[in-house]
């Protein structure tokens, strides 16, 4: 039986409060929207990046 390591338990405490702040931010009034417009600007800013870097000239 494998032990588990104080770094996989800071991970996982960490996970947990992470996801407990996106909760918390959904219940707000317009978070779910909040959430939405910051997942489409980093997508977009993540396919930006990648264009950037692909047809970039030195």
């Amino acid at each position: 039986m494998p032990v588990q390591t104080g770094g996989q338990a800071k991970g996982a405490a960490r996970q947990t409060r992470h996801s407990r702040t996106v909760d918390i931010a959904a219940r707000i009034p317009y978070g779910q929207w909040l959430l939405t417009f910051c997942a489409i600007g980093l997508a977009l800013f993540g396919i930006y990046s990648f264009f950037e870097a692909r047809y970039r000239k030195l």
